[in-house]
């Protein structure tokens, strides 16, 4: 298995054990050093960029590529469209996003609602960590003949609040091979994505909202 696939899932929490010889432990990072370097590799770019003529500059894409797989940040404004007072345009990287509230609550329905963006998250993140989980040990060769065919993540909200649920229910629906223990260690890895670690409080900061003035 790759070294890079290794790696994420040793960030993520996994730990996966060979026949040969263990994984090399990840180094310690002095972040005051690590910051300075960053910072000087980030001012020499800029120079490099300043000094190559328009054509061979490369594309930069705001927001992407200080984190490893995802954007660092998500910019959102209001689109103050007539026919809708509360649809959303969000730029990701190159990925453009909408979202809206149905016409029920005022909206025009040009997008998923927020909530429905969360649900997503929360599903899509399940499904490819258990995805980089199973793969890592079928390549591994821990796995031989087993393979997951198909896999299917559900999100749904329960409880009468239409703001903040009660609780959201993942369920996950395999199409494999695999006994019920190599089932059981998917359904653990899926358990520990970095969104649903997010949302159950494993932000060390929590979640700050400051004005910013024009």
């Amino acid at each position: 298995m790759g070294g890079g696939i290794t790696r994420l899932l040793q960030l993520h929490g996994f730990h996966l054990k060979t026949s040969a010889t263990p994984p090399t432990p990840l180094p310690r990072t002095n972040h005051s050093s690590h910051n300075t370097m960053l910072l000087a590799a980030t001012t020499k770019a800029a120079l490099l960029r300043q000094s190559l003529p328009t054509i061979l500059r490369p594309t930069v894409v705001p927001c992407r590529g200080f984190a490893k797989g995802s954007p660092t940040c998500v910019v959102l404004h209001e689109t103050r469209e007539a026919d809708s007072a509360h649809a959303v345009q969000g730029t990701s990287g190159r990925h453009t996003l909408y979202s809206d509230l149905m016409p029920e609550a005022g909206g025009a329905d040009k997008g998923p609602s927020p909530k429905e963006y969360v649900l997503a998250a929360l599903g899509s993140c399940t499904l490819i960590t258990a995805r980089m989980y199973s793969d890592a040990m079928i390549k591994e060769g821990k796995w031989p003949g087993k393979s997951i065919e198909k896999m299917t993540v559900t999100c749904s909200e329960h409880g009468d609040d239409h703001h903040v649920p009660l609780g959201i229910e993942v369920r996950v629906s395999l199409k494999s091979n695999l006994d019920e223990d190599q089932i059981k260690r998917v359904m653990t890895a899926a358990g520990k994505c970095p969104v649903k670690r997010m949302m159950g409080g494993g932000m060390k900061e929590g979640i700050t909202t400051v004005l910013v003035k024009d």
